[in-house]
């Protein structure tokens, strides 16, 4: 069961997920060509949901994305964590990520 963090009764420690955060100056275009969600519409502050599909359409992972003024926060599957950053990289060529 998770336990609250600090004062804070309602947040909470999963250790079962993780945080992968996405920054520079092309973060938004990036993540915009890949994930399903509309980054571009995504408020400061605001959380949805969002995948990352193959080029034909099947599942790869899925996540929630926060958008913040430096970047965006991916909270996914800690297991998992490694092979989304490996699939996020392949597509990083010049973009300022």
């Amino acid at each position: 069961m998770p336990v609250p963090q600090g004062n804070n009764p309602r947040i909470f420690r999963l250790d079962e997920r993780c945080l992968i955060k996405v920054s520079g100056d092309d973060a938004a275009t990036f993540l915009q060509g890949l994930v399903t969600h509309d980054v571009m519409q995504l408020g400061q502050g605001c959380l949805a949901y969002s995948a990352l599909l193959t080029p034909q359409g099947r599942f790869l992972h899925d996540f929630f994305i926060l958008s913040e003024a430096d970047g965006f926060f991916l909270e996914c599957e800690r297991q998992r964590r490694e092979d989304l950053i490996r699939r996020l990289n392949v597509f990083k060529l010049r973009a300022q990520v």
